[in-house]
């Protein structure tokens, strides 16, 4: 800007996003930019005039139009992974292309998508260095590069999130699989969708609908850690109250891991005074967070098996579209992407909540003649072999 005068732009995912970067943060754009050489700045527009003609324009990739028609001679865009490839295909490109200018691409991985197609053309994952190329040059950063990057720091990032996540967030490395979150899937799709086994404990997990979203049910094999059965539905709550008491009731009165964030906290009340008992969850960042990353382990280090793609179609989606948001303060926000669902994620994480590290050995006893049940309260239930004769009601 200051040696070579024409038009630069700076391009975040979002215009505010950008304008926290570079133009709100006094270590950026104003540290470097001496005050003598501004002539004027527009803080509504953030936009930057030099005295010597040249033009700074901060922007953001949520609004492509507000781009189009600019001729840059430098062009940064910033978290290039979470803007659409057509920013730069569609518009920036041509406008470089006939300028003869320069860009530069910054950004972390989220999964192999279009930043992680577009980087590998001019990186050699073997050797590590960049293809020889007389238009593009390739630069990858992870943290052990860094050498301001303490171990302490280190260690705090790597408590913070799930190996995958910490490999791809500060190794600069793509999780497998599309899943922005969760490790591939496919090593786990060993199981199957079946009825219970007469023997065995389950952990359901319930994720109760909200305005337009579903009503999801997951139930785990607590012997087997495996996922038997994923329903999710819409409908009156009355309904609804049936369905999880019979679902309960068929896989042997399964523990229950409820959401009773909001509207949740009527339907524990009802399913209580029905005499079925469930442990309450509450969602908050913080709860959330503890949730998503006891996922993540039991996914990286299959602790659980899912059924195949086509019994669980939902599901699968919902777990590759599920993504995550790493905020200013280091701590992480979990959520599906705007307009779509994580019911049935929700509900598998409920259920494999309750889990232990290790399937159960203890198993579900019933006896004949029908009036010999013992206590089959999850709560209280005792292993077959430790059952008495009072113990039986």
């Amino acid at each position: 800007m200051v040696f070579d005068p024409g038009v630069y732009l700076y391009v975040a995912p979002e215009k505010q996003q950008a304008k926290n970067i570079v133009w709100k943060d006094p270590t950026v754009l104003f540290k470097y930019l001496p005050q003598e050489l501004i002539r004027k700045k527009n803080e509504v527009e953030l936009t930057v005039y030099l005295k010597n003609k040249s033009v700074f324009y901060v922007e953001g990739a949520d609004n492509v139009d507000r781009l189009r028609g600019i001729k840059p001679k430098g062009v940064i865009l910033d978290e290039y992974a979470q803007m659409k490839p057509e920013v730069w295909n569609e518009v920036l490109f041509p406008a470089i292309n006939q300028s003869g200018g320069w860009a530069i691409f910054i950004g972390t991985f989220k999964g192999k998508n279009h930043f992680y197609n577009f980087f590998s053309k001019y990186w050699d994952w073997e050797k590590l260095e960049y293809i020889q190329n007389d238009n593009y040059f390739a630069f990858w950063l992870p943290f052990n590069k860094n050498p301001h990057f303490t171990q302490e720091q280190e260690r705090l990032a790597r408590e913070s999130m799930p190996p995958g996540q910490f490999n791809q967030e500060y190794g600069c490395l793509p999780m497998e699989g599309a899943s922005n979150v969760f490790p591939s899937l496919k090593d786990l799709m060993t199981g199957s969708l079946k009825e219970p086994h007469p023997s065995h404990l389950y952990s359901m997990g319930v994720d109760l609908a909200k305005v337009r979203d579903y009503t999801a049910v997951s139930i785990i094999d607590r012997n087997t850690h495996e996922l038997v059965l994923q329903e999710r539905w819409q409908g009156e709550w009355s309904v609804t109250l049936e369905k999880l008491i019979l679902l309960r009731n068929r896989y042997n009165r399964a523990h229950i891991t409820i959401d009773s964030t909001g509207v949740g906290d009527p339907i524990a009340e009802l399913l209580a005074k029905r005499g079925v008992r469930c442990d309450d969850f509450k969602f908050s960042n913080t709860s959330k967070d503890q949730l998503v990353k006891k996922m993540g382990v039991y996914f990286s280090e299959k602790k659980i098996t899912l059924p195949p793609v086509d019994q669980i179609p939902n599901l699968v989606t919902e777990l590759e579209q599920y993504t995550y948001e790493l905020l200013p303060s280091g701590k992480i926000r979990y959520t599906a992407p705007d307009g779509l669902h994580d019911d049935e994620v929700m509900s598998l994480g409920l259920a494999i909540w309750y889990l232990k590290d290790k399937p159960t050995e203890d198993t579900y006893a019933s006896y004949s003649p029908p009036t010999k049940i013992p206590n089959l309260d999850p709560f209280s239930y005792k292993p077959a072999s430790a059952l008495q004769p009072n113990d039986l009601t």
